[in-house]
């Protein structure tokens, strides 16, 4: 990855001296001395070298890909260019700094360049883990485009790609002064590299109105429209939900550089199915309705029946005497009608029960079945070939 423009923070190399004699008077042979004064001084020397040379050592540089050499690097407090301007000892107006400044506080400004500058201190020791977490506790004093672009560089290091790139598309979006020409500049080569590369994108047009859409269970967007979502490579579900509509569930994979487009379509629950019958609907009724009918009217052919045999019983008592034939056939002819009305009511009745089952036969076998409109068709033949060691033959399917 490129390196960021500018200093992170300034070099500090303290010179070392370490005083040394060219006399040669100096020099003076040492005599015999007992061992154990040289023992002593031997362990009394070791401690002061080890402190000196702590205490003196300058601190390693940077790698150079870490520290760049442009002149314009930002430099402490006093001179960044978003600090405040304002004098308080003469009084001095915030009149000359940017309007989305004026509006901070002075001393949340100055908090949140305190962590801006611990972060860049990290930074430059390639503590990127430390950086970004000051950086991200200065966004909680200001967010400020600056505090945005350095968390970016930071999360990148860490191989966070994709919250590098939201934090720099937070710096690019803001204001134009945060951020001088080089590291806007930077920042949105970054960003394309981490797009062509390390990650993908996912965007969906939905063209129904009211149309929820969620991502891996997450809500994104109400329809209608389009949107794009920048994510990490993977495998993404795209839900699409309104009410008394099917859901519309897409499965899509995404590797880095790519993008996937989903597009959506919502039915109504009326049109999502194709109803199926064996017959029209009223056929099963009529059916039913004749049974019905049969049924009554031999219900009432028997009761008429019943009634004409009353009537002939009463016609004989009267026509007949107990010892002498009778004077008319009046009764006799009333019994022939009520048992060939019986007769006839007893086989309606049976057929109307038949016709009623069948009816009932017909209701069942004449439920909706429901299919996907993407599933339903009209009548299938298939015809397979079949071929055995001694036959040949065919199946012939028909579906309808």
């Amino acid at each position: 990855m490129r390196a960021p423009p500018g200093n992170l923070v300034e070099e500090v190399m303290p010179s070392v001296f370490l005083p040394i004699s060219n006399d040669a008077a100096a020099v003076r042979p040492i005599g015999r001395r007992p061992w154990w004064l040289a023992a002593a001084l031997l362990i009394t020397t070791i401690p002061t070298l080890a402190i000196a040379q702590t205490t003196d050592q300058a601190p390693p540089a940077p790698p150079a890909s870490t520290v760049s050499t442009n002149a314009a690097a930002m430099q402490p407090p006093e001179d960044l260019q978003f600090m405040p301007r304002t004098d308080t000892n003469t009084g001095g107006s915030r009149d000359t700094e940017p309007p989305w400044s004026r509006a901070v506080d002075d001393a949340v400004q100055a908090r949140a360049l305190w962590y801006l500058h611990q972060g860049l201190s990290k930074h430059k020791q390639l503590l990127f883990a430390d950086a970004a977490a000051l950086y991200q506790r200065g966004l909680k004093h200001w967010d400020h485009p600056k505090l945005h672009y350095y968390r970016g560089l930071a999360l990148a290091k860490l191989g966070q790609h994709l919250a590098a790139y939201e934090s720099l598309s937070r710096a690019l979006s803001g204001p134009r002064q945060a951020l001088d020409a080089d590291e806007r500049a930077f920042a949105q080569r970054t960003a394309q590299d981490l797009m062509a590369g390390e990650l993908a994108a996912v965007t969906v047009r939905c063209a129904t109105a009211g149309a929820a859409v969620s991502i891996n269970g997450k809500p994104w967007f109400v329809g209608p429209g389009i949107q794009r979502k920048i994510v990490s490579p993977g495998s993404y579900s795209v839900e699409v939900s309104k009410a008394d509509h099917v859901p519309v569930t897409r499965l899509t994979t995404v590797r880095g550089g790519e993008s996937a487009l989903i597009e959506p379509q919502l039915v109504h629950n009326r049109d999502a199915v194709h109803v199926q019958r064996r017959w029209s609907r009223p056929l099963p009724w009529l059916v039913t309705g004749a049974g019905l009918l049969a049924i009554t009217a031999g219900t009432g052919l028997f009761a008429l029946s019943s009634h004409h045999a009353d009537e002939g019983r009463a016609m004989l008592a009267s026509d007949c005497s107990s010892n002498g034939p009778c004077a008319q056939n009046r009764g006799l002819h009333r019994f022939e009608r009520a048992a060939q009305e019986r007769e006839f009511s007893i086989g309606l009745l049976a057929a109307g029960g038949g016709v009623l089952l069948v009816g009932a036969g017909m209701h069942y076998l004449n439920r909706a079945r429901y299919q996907d409109n993407e599933e339903a068709g009209g009548s299938r033949m298939e015809l397979v070939p079949l071929v055995g060691d001694s036959a040949a033959g065919a199946a012939l399917t028909i579906d309808f």
